[in-house]
C-alpha cells in the first residue's frame, strides 16, 4: 500500500535544489557566487533557448540610512544582475526587459537619482515595469528595491 505525504512532511523536508535535476532539459539553472544566494536555495536565473531569466536581486547590503547609500544599494543590485547575465553568457547589454519593485515611501525619495543610474547603467532603456509595493523582504531583512530582468544571449 502507497503512503501518502502530508504538506507537513513537505515543508519539513524540503528538496535540496542543487540535486534536483531541471524540469526540462532546454532549463539550464545559473548561479554564480559574485551575486547574492537567494532566499530558500531557489535559483539565481534560468537560461531556456537563449533567453536568461533573473530572479529579483536586492543589494546585499544594510539597509540604507541616507539617498547616497539607497543609489549605491541600487547600483550594487544591477551590478548583482550583471554578474548573473555574465554567468549565463550574457551582460547588461542584452536585457530586453526589467521590472523595478520599490517600497512606496522610498519611491519618493530614490526615483529621480534612480532614473539617472538607470539610464547611466543600460543607457538603450530596455522597457521597465515598476511597481509599487508597502514593502518588501521579512522582519530583519527589509528592502526598499528589487529588480528582475529578461535577457538573451
Amino acid at each position: 500500500m502507497a503512503t501518502q505525504s502530508t504538506m507537513t512532511e513537505q515543508v519539513d523536508n524540503p528538496p535540496d535544489y542543487d540535486s534536483l535535476p531541471p524540469r526540462r532539459p532546454d532549463i539550464e539553472c545559473i548561479r554564480t557566487p559574485s551575486a547574492p544566494e537567494p532566499p530558500s536555495g531557489s535559483s539565481q536565473a534560468f537560461k531556456v533557448n537563449g533567453t536568461i531569466y533573473v530572479a529579483a536581486q536586492i543589494a546585499n547590503m544594510p539597509r540604507a540610512a541616507h539617498l547616497n547609500e539607497s543609489l549605491a544599494s541600487a547600483e550594487k543590485m544591477i551590478r548583482n544582475i550583471e554578474a548573473i547575465l555574465k554567468a549565463a553568457g550574457s551582460g547588461l547589454d542584452r536585457i530586453i526587459k526589467t521590472t523595478v519593485y520599490f517600497t512606496e515611501n522610498m519611491w519618493v525619495h530614490l526615483i529621480e537619482g534612480f532614473e539617472v543610474l538607470y539610464r547611466r547603467i543600460l543607457p538603450f532603456a530596455p522597457p521597465r515595469t515598476t511597481v509599487f509595493v508597502p514593502r518588501m523582504g521579512h522582519k530583519g531583512n527589509r528592502q526598499e528595491i528589487q529588480m528582475e530582468v529578461i535577457a538573451v544571449e
